[in-house]
Formats: C-alpha cells, structure tokens, sequence
C-alpha cells in the first residue's frame, strides 16, 4: 500500500507451537494472548457484590453520567530472562523520557508513598526479574488536566488493592505529552503471599475502567448534558471510526429495514435523547460528503458498505503518517512510502538503512521499523516479536534486509525427524510412549507450565489437521506415511489459505554508514558490489555512494594499499585484534578436536564490522565464532558443548547457567 499524502486521505478510495491450519485473524497477536491466558484468572460472571475468593475483582454497575476513563492494560512475560529485565528496563526508560512532564519539570515515577529515584527503580527490576509476568496500565481520565493526577492515581490504586483483597508493588509516572494527560502504571506480577497474582479477565476488562471513572467522578463531580454533548460533537468530524459510529452501526443493525430514523420533528423525552439524535445526524451528514452514509428518504439514513474498514484504515494512515514525520529528514522526506502491516507479503527483499523504531500504542502491543530502501522508497514495516534475526533489538542507522520467511512448525520438526528414523512413518502411541519416556528420563523437555496431556494433545490435533489437509496419509490406526517434502506441502497450504506471511529482519550491519567510514576492519561497505544494489536516485543510495567514497579516502590516507584493504584482510585484521584482547582475559584460543568436545560457558557478543562473535570461555582458554543468521544468540551464562563438524563447528547449548550442568536435553 503506498501512501503519498497521509493527512489528507481519499476516503473514496505465542505459543512456539500451533495445532491448526486455520487462519488467525489479523489483529492477533499471539504472544499476548497466550501471556495474558496465563496471567489472568478464569471468566467472572458481572456482580455488584465484593469477590469472594482471591484473584477476581468487584465490577460496580455503571449509574449515570460518570466522569470517562479510558484504561487499557498488557501482561508481559518475564520467564527469568536477562532479555525481560532488559525490556522492562526499556519500558522504564521510556515512560520517563524528555518531553513527556509538565514545562519545567523533570519525569518521575511515585508509589503510594513517596517519589522513586533512578536507583530504586533499578532494584525493583531486579527483584522483579525472576517473576513469571508483570502488569502494564494506562489510565487515562477525559478530564486529566482538572485533576491531580498523581493524587488520583493513588485513590485508583487503593481501590484496586481492596477490591483484590490485595498488597500491590507498582510504581507510576504521569505523562503530560498528548492532548488527554495520562498515567502509566506498572504492577508487579506477585501477590502478597509471593505467588503469581492473576486478576479476573472480567476485572481487567470492566472493573478497573469503572473504578477509575468512580474515582474521576468523586474528585470532578458527574458530568452533565453540556459535558456529553461536548465530548459527542468532537467524534462529529473524525477520520476514524468512533463510538458514535459504533452506536449508530449498533442501532442500524437492531431495526428491521437496517436503517436508522433521526427526523427532526421527532419529539424525544430527555434531553439526552435529543443530543444523540442531533450529534448522530450530524456525523451521517459528514460521512455522505464523503459517500460513507446516504439518506434513503428524508429522516432515513443508512451507512454505506466497508465503512468501517475504511475509516479504521484512514486513521491507520494519519497514525503512520504522524510516526513516520518524526524521522524522515532532506532527501528520505520525498520518497514515497510504502506499508507493509503485519502479516502482508512482501515480494521482492528490502535492503536500506533502518530510519527510526518504535510502539504504535502507548502499550508496545505493535512495534514499526521504518527503512531507507535501496529502491528509493520509505518502508513501514510492523515486525512480529521474532522477526530480528539474533535477537538483538534494531537501532536508528544500522543495515538491513527485510524479507518473508516460511518458518516450519515446530510440531512439523518434531513429526517429521520421528518419522525419518523409523521409514517415513509416524505411529502415534509409539510417539506418544516415546515422549513419556524421554520427558522422565530427563532427554525431552516440556514447554513452561504445560502438562504432558495437554503437550501430547497438540501433537494429535496437529496430525488430525495434516489429515485434514490431505497432507499425511492413514496406513492403519493412528499410523501415517509421512512425505519427504512435509514442511513445502504445507507452506504451498498455508499460502492457500492466505495465511499471514512471516516477516524476517536480518541485519547486514551493526554499525552505521558514518561508523563505518574510519572503521579498522572489514564493513558493509567493503564487501564486493555492495554500491552496485543502491539506486543512485535513492536517498539511501546518495548516502552508500557518499561513504564508499570517504571511505576510499581513508584509506588512502592512512596508507592502506589495494591488497590490505580487501575484504578477506581486513576481516582477519579485526578478528585477530578480537582474539589478542580475549588471550588477555582468558587465554590462548581453544579449538575442537575431532570426535572430542570442549565445554564451555557463554561469556559475551562482541560486535564487529562484520557481525556478532560469540566469545566462551573454555577449561583452558576460549572459543569464538562468528554468528550467522540462522544461528541462535545463545544467553550470556549458559553452559555448553563445541564439537567439530565438516563446515567448521557446532555449538549446542546445554544449561541456562553455567554454574549448573543439568542434565543434556533439547527442548522440542
């Protein structure tokens, strides 16, 4: 989808594992899902009564014109990871960056008792970096600016802990940065007993939205007919869809003819009746100028069809137009741009340079890369959470290559090598007695918090799918033939059912143009024909040209020749510079001997001009190795195993810590 005006529209124009073919709808975001499945309690039925047992919530009945509160809330996994304390600690440095206080004043966090400093904050991460989840909110009062935000924010905070029955850890910041003022929360995700708190979906969804609300009210007084009107009349002329349209849909969709009356002369009892008709009239004229509404007779209205879709996609165009402005500067601010949302395919590679990254909400539900393309186009690219190859978040400047991938089912892996040690067939008990045996002997790891039932009823419903599908074969009772070409048969399928196609990023270079330019060793820019691919119109191709040639006048006034400036050379010039510092601290460099392994424990990634090293330090010294693409970032800490292969050598990881050699499996 290209877009060459954002602002001013044609409004003419989780789990690792997944047993089904079915298409998943397009907003899903699996990773969420399945985090919130397990950080949130079983469905609450809606009572006006206090909860009974722990973990639920009180949902209060909504009584007249209460103050509105917009509250949206996020589970985030942390599994123990040093990832998760890293992206908490983002998450952290972001809600207090410049420009998001009042004039004058610097960003900070608050409890219920007191202001948190930067060292706090620190410790609270570290203590929270072994929990299984955390909770994110944003509560945001219509009248934010007439309250006292952080006053506020601690009323809510004590109602939530009564209606819990609960001691919360959180700490908050208020942001002033937006037209509507609004808090950030962040909850601990243990409760007061130190287990895991699971509040009720029900409470997520309707009690902390009316507790706020209850709140706002006390301190503002209920809102009265000039207040609703008021907060109507701005939905009038949105390039988005609102909840008047949802309320006119609603009615729409309740009346026999599927239209909806609003005459004029039509005596209504309440006032409030009265500005509903007259502000819903108003917002179907707007849309007729735009032919999104049409008056069937006088007084008779209907919406036209994909309104909806088209204003939801009007305002996605104005979101991304808003976000992309702040990073396009000289020449990028004249291509054109093109949108790639999640789940599109991508038909030909994109190589540039990544312009900036970031969240689309206030959550970081959705993330966006934009990339300088080498054909002269601006990319807005929304990445799924495995998209980065290696693992490593994306920064402003660095070189990448965008493409779609198809990933294999993990189950597929998993059926397809069972069945290759045993003639291509997949008996299912035999699998299913296997898995039992290897999950006691310690040989098959689970994944987190799933039952063996639960794992091997995937299993089946995955087979019963490939069944399905025409895919595997019956030769007898839960016994199939599988075929050689297992995982092309069912990307061939899923491309059928226009499943979401994967978006992979793959990052050329770690270091920007102008870093590259004086580097000491091997970059993007030395390797053979790179100038070639860039356009010479393109903004990213001015920059490629720019560099090469300030590169090639560094050399030579460095006094580098053509022979020691190859690519080969000055590779090995910076590797062996790597390896003299790690002599230093660990050693001589250690190799794997043939049928021998060396044993290991990850110590750092070490970037370079040509990509990541892996440096473990061994019994007697250390091991390095350049990672590829398709290799895994193996944790800082972990134990492992480096044996010799024909291409090289392989390194498997054994244990999360080094300190602990548990007992040698493969998760699956």
């Amino acid at each position: 989808m290209k877009i060459k005006k954002p602002l001013e529209p044609n409004l003419h124009e989780a789990t690792d594992f997944r047993p089904r073919l079915g298409r998943y709808g397009k907003d899903t975001d699996l990773p969420t899902l399945a985090a919130i499945k397990k950080a949130i309690g079983p469905k609450t039925k809606r009572s006006n009564s206090k909860i009974s047992s722990k973990g639920g919530g009180r949902i209060r009945p909504q009584r007249g014109f209460h103050q509105r509160v917009v509250v949206k809330a996020r589970v985030v996994k942390m599994n123990s990871s040093s990832n998760a304390k890293k992206n908490l600690r983002a998450h952290v440095q972001y809600l207090v960056r410049s420009g998001v206080s009042k004039v004058g004043e610097k960003p900070s966090f608050f409890t219920a008792e007191d202001n948190l400093q930067k060292k706090d904050i620190n410790e609270q991460i570290m203590k929270w970096g072994d929990d299984r989840h955390h909770f994110r909110f944003i509560i945001s009062p219509e009248k934010g600016r007439d309250l006292d935000l952080e006053e506020y924010t601690k009323s809510v905070m004590k109602g939530f802990e009564r209606d819990l029955d609960e001691k919360l850890t959180w700490f908050a910041t208020c942001h002033y940065n937006t037209d509507e003022p609004h808090i950030h929360v962040v909850v601990r995700g243990v409760g007061k007993d130190g287990n895991p708190l699971t509040i009720a979906k029900d409470y997520i969804r309707h009690g902390l939205r009316e507790l706020a609300q209850k709140e706002a009210t006390k301190s503002l007084g209920e809102r009265n007919e000039l207040d609703l009107k008021k907060e109507l009349t701005r939905d009038v002329t949105a390039l988005k869809w609102t909840s008047l349209d949802s309320s006119i849909e609603r009615e729409i969709s309740q009346s026999a003819n599927s239209s909806i009356r609003l005459f004029k002369d039509l005596k209504l009892k309440s006032e409030v009746s009265k500005i509903y008709r007259e502000v819903k009239l108003q917002r179907l004229q707007f849309l007729k100028k735009h032919d999104l509404s049409f008056e069937v007779t006088p007084g008779v209205w209907k919406l036209s069809k994909g309104v909806k879709e088209i204003l939801q996609s009007v305002a996605k165009l104005n979101n991304v137009n808003k976000l992309v402005s702040k990073h396009l500067q000289g020449r990028e601010a004249l291509s054109t741009l093109v949108v790639h949302e999640k789940g599109d395919q991508i038909p030909e590679p994109i190589r540039g340079e990544v312009l900036g990254v970031g969240n689309q909400d206030a959550l970081g539900l959705k993330k966006y890369i934009l990339v300088s393309g080498m054909d002269g186009k601006n990319h807005f690219i929304e990445p799924s959470k495995f998209s980065v190859k290696l693992g490593i978040p994306l920064k402003e400047g660095q070189l990448v290559k965008v493409y779609n991938e198809h990933k294999p089912h993990l189950a597929d892996l998993v059926i397809k090598t069972f069945s290759d040690q045993r003639g291509g067939v997949f008996d299912e008990k035999e699998f299913q007695d296997h898995v039992q045996i290897s999950v006691r002997k310690g040989s098959w790891k689970l994944p987190e918090d799933v039952i063996i039932e639960n794992y091997l009823e995937r299993y089946s419903t995955r087979v019963s799918s490939l069944e399905d599908n025409g895919i595997l074969k019956a030769i007898g009772s839960r016994r199939f033939n599988v075929p050689s070409d297992l995982h092309g048969q069912v990307e061939s399928l899923d491309k059928k059912l226009e499943k979401s196609a994967h978006v992979t990023i793959e990052v050329e270079s770690y270091l920007t143009l102008r870093q590259q330019v004086k580097y000491q060793g091997a970059t993007w820019l030395d390797y053979p024909d790179q100038i070639r691919e860039a356009s010479n119109l393109s903004a990213f191709g001015i920059k490629v040209q720019n560099a090469t040639q300030e590169r090639a006048e560094h050399f030579k006034q460095s006094r580098i020749s053509e022979i020691d400036r190859s690519y080969k050379t000055l590779e090995a010039l910076d590797q062996n510079r790597l390896k003299e510092k790690l002599k230093k601290s660990y050693g001589p460099e250690d190799f794997p001997e043939y049928a021998k392994k060396l044993e290991g424990v990850v110590k750092k990634h070490k970037i370079l001009g040509t990509g990541i090293y892996e440096v473990i330090k061994t019994n007697t010294g250390f091991f390095v190795r350049k990672l590829k693409p398709k290799d895994s970032r193996l944790p800082i800490g972990s134990f492992v195993e480096v044996e010799q292969t024909r291409g090289g050598s392989r390194v498997r990881q054994i244990s999360k810590d080094g300190n602990t050699r548990k007992a040698k499996g493969k998760s699956r």
